[in-house]
């Protein structure tokens, strides 16, 4: 069996654009980020929208380690992450047949972020899944890894009721992309 990648290669680089553009920046910048209180609110197409504290979502379902191996540039890294199937989340807002996508937005708040200013992305970040790749027993959402809830450097558009989770009936722009 593979060994994980060594924890402090896993939480020093990093691509959080919110924290600087050099891969150690999050690191070095993400002290600043608070992530309790931490909410999810979910909105858009389902029958059950609201905010949900970190503490309650702990407790939706059993976490699990899963151990994913992931490409990025020249970067191979398998990190053991903690967390449970994204779908056990959404069967529980109850999606409208309409719901075809998942959207995901961050928080940008440069008093604790002090990259969204810059130019490197349009802020708020965010990401899709397909319902189909949302609802796949694969597809964590995660609260930690290495066995503990997520170091700030891991963890972006965390406080306060910073990410938002919407259901929709189709992508604004383009196919593959939600930006």
């Amino acid at each position: 069996m593979e060994q994980p990648t060594a924890y402090k290669d896993a939480t020093t680089y990093n691509n959080f654009y919110e924290f600087g553009t050099d891969k150690a920046d999050p690191a070095k910048n993400a002290h600043s980020l608070k992530v309790a209180p931490w909410t999810v609110e979910i909105e858009g197409l389902v029958k059950k929208p609201g905010r949900y504290a970190l503490e309650d979502l702990l407790k939706l379902s059993a976490q699990e380690e899963r151990i994913y191996r992931m490409r990025c540039g020249g970067l191979v890294d398998g990190d053991p992450w903690v967390g449970y199937s994204l779908s056990e989340l959404i069967r529980r807002v109850e999606p409208l047949g309409a719901a075809k996508y998942v959207e995901f937005v961050t928080l940008a708040d440069p008093k604790i972020m002090p990259f969204v200013d810059s130019n490197v992305l349009d802020w708020p970040y965010v990401e899709g899944l397909r319902m189909d790749e949302a609802m796949h027993p694969l597809t964590l959402l995660s609260f930690g890894m290495y066995g503990e809830v997520l170091p700030t450097e891991r963890c972006t558009g965390a406080p306060g009721g910073a990410l938002e989770i919407r259901l929709q009936e189709r992508q604004e722009s383009g196919e593959d992309s939600f930006h």
